[in-house]
């Protein structure tokens, strides 16, 4: 599309909506066919007066008559009339959308996380980052002495689920590097994410603080 676009054609993608003349789809239909020499004249004639028919319907057709002179680049079956290797999978399209819909409204979830950070601190936590940008929803909280496994251990069993790790860290039980790099020393290994779900409220931020505050009572008297 960039090597179309670098040709100047005279009716191109920005335009879509409106049907060409027959002038300016002859010129893109030629724009187009540059790209593959080699046509017969007779083979050159046919795709050329396939791509102006095209482009004559409507301003979405012409974005099939650009791409139907375009090479794919995997190579397949017969799906998309050969131009590409595989089926569109609809039902990950559809809950990507979905999901980019919910993430425009995480903003809304940096005050949930605010509020459960101070009662975290009151608990005697450290929010490690909490002065930089970062992800509306959540905290990297560290409880001086106590390790990191035995938090997740003793939230999961008050029925709330935490993470010592990033969530690409399933199972992760060592130390983070990246707390380490930041300078956090003993806190690196005393540190648990704790990530608020899209629809998080006031009552999930009341039900973690009253298990976090009882843990940290009970396990920072343990390590004292």
């Amino acid at each position: 599309l960039k090597r179309i676009g670098e040709r100047m054609t005279p009716f191109g993608m920005h335009t879509f909506g409106v049907a060409p003349d027959e002038a300016k789809r002859a010129a893109t239909a030629e724009a187009i066919l540059s790209l593959e020499p080699g046509l017969s004249p007779g083979e050159h004639d046919r795709r050329k007066t396939e791509l102006m028919v095209r482009m004559e319907a409507s301003g979405r057709t012409e974005l099939d008559a650009l791409s139907a002179g375009l090479a794919p680049l995997i190579a397949g079956g017969g799906q998309e009339r050969g131009r590409r290797g595989g089926t569109p999978p609809l039902p990950a399209i559809a809950g990507f959308a979905a999901a980019a819909l919910v993430a425009r409204g995480a903003a809304a979830l940096a005050p949930l996380r605010d509020e459960a950070e101070r009662g975290a601190m009151e608990a005697g936590a450290v929010a490690l980052g909490a002065g930089a940008p970062r992800l509306p929803n959540t905290s990297c909280l560290a409880l001086p002495g106590v390790r990191a496994d035995t938090q997740v251990i003793a939230l999961d069993l008050a029925g709330v689920q935490v993470s010592a790790g990033a969530a690409c860290s399933s199972g992760k039980v060592a130390r983070s590097h990246v707390l380490d790099a930041m300078g956090a020393g003993a806190l690196a290994g005393q540190a648990i994410r704790v990530s608020l779900p899209w629809c998080a409220g006031p009552a999930e931020v009341d039900a973690f603080l009253r298990a976090y505050r009882a843990m940290a009572e009970r396990l920072s008297r343990r390590a004292a």
